[in-house]
């Protein structure tokens, strides 16, 4: 529903080879609201989150993941519904297809994680 897709489509770029360039010039606008028109939940950013590490991270960094989102049975069922998402299959396509690892890209932009 909300949030990391920016994250998680500048990572899919890099790992599967391609550049990602910004251009100061431009500049971009949001629309703040004082109330979403659609229910956000903290739930949603850490499926976002999770998914995000299942489909691109090595184990180590996924259980870092797990970490951050917290002990407790919200986050069992978070991993239950990423994993029930047909996550692990789109991790193998996307290992497959891609020209780096998270360790490269880790890295390449000094991320401790």
């Amino acid at each position: 529903v909300w949030g990391h897709e920016d994250v998680e489509l500048s990572l899919k770029l890099w790992l599967f080879g391609y550049s990602l360039y910004t251009v100061p010039t431009v500049k971009i606008l949001h629309h703040f609201r004082d109330k979403h028109p659609y229910p956000v939940k903290l739930d949603h950013v850490h499926y976002n989150l999770l998914r995000m590490a299942y489909s691109h991270f090595n184990e180590e960094r996924i259980g870092k993941v797990l970490d951050l989102i917290g002990p407790g049975r919200r986050s069992k069922i978070i991993n239950g519904r990423v994993l029930k998402s047909g996550a692990m299959e789109q991790r193998r396509r996307y290992f497959a297809r891609r020209k780096y690892d998270d360790d490269w890209f880790m890295k390449k932009f000094g991320i401790a994680f």
